[in-house]
């Protein structure tokens, strides 16, 4: 068990050694009596927003984001 940011967390591997996590399906994550998928069907990190998007221009980014315009990166915060 390990003390961080206030709170006590326990430890799964080792900071000097790599870990490997073998399943033969889903890779779920319980917090409370709520469950959720770690990953989807495909394997991908389950999240409800694409993290990097791709637009046309510039014109047509319309809410907060990472997007990549042309081979440009943009970082669009409306604030």
């Amino acid at each position: 068990m390990v003390k961080l940011f206030g709170s006590s967390y326990d430890e799964i591997g080792s900071s000097d050694k790599n870990l490997l996590i073998k399943t033969s399906g889903k890779v779920k994550i319980q917090q409370g009596k709520k469950s959720i998928d770690l990953l989807d069907s495909n394997g991908n990190i389950n999240v409800s927003i694409k993290v990097i998007q791709s637009k046309g221009s510039v014109d047509d980014i319309k809410s907060d984001g990472i997007y990549v315009i042309n081979g440009d990166v943009y970082l669009y915060y409306n604030k």
